[in-house]
């Protein structure tokens, strides 16, 4: 199952897809996520483009490791 996030209230904000986990839900990622939306507006314009980069490099390992688990 897949978690969508909004961190941003307003258009344009970053969208994040995180698989539903059970050891990430009992260390409190989710919640700890939903605090980003509270203070993206407050964040430069430097900072989002840094968090949309390194949200959008995890996503990119992440399937790397997928498609290398298939392949063994």
């Amino acid at each position: 199952m897949i978690k969508r996030f909004n961190v941003q209230r307003g258009a344009g904000g970053l969208i994040i897809f995180i698989p539903e986990d059970e050891h990430m839900k009992k260390r409190g990622v989710y919640e700890k996520l939903k605090h980003l939306g509270e203070v993206w507006d407050d964040l430069t314009e430097l900072d989002k483009k840094i968090l949309a980069d390194w949200f959008y490099g995890i996503g990119k390992v992440a399937e790397n490791i997928k498609e290398m688990q298939k392949t063994s």
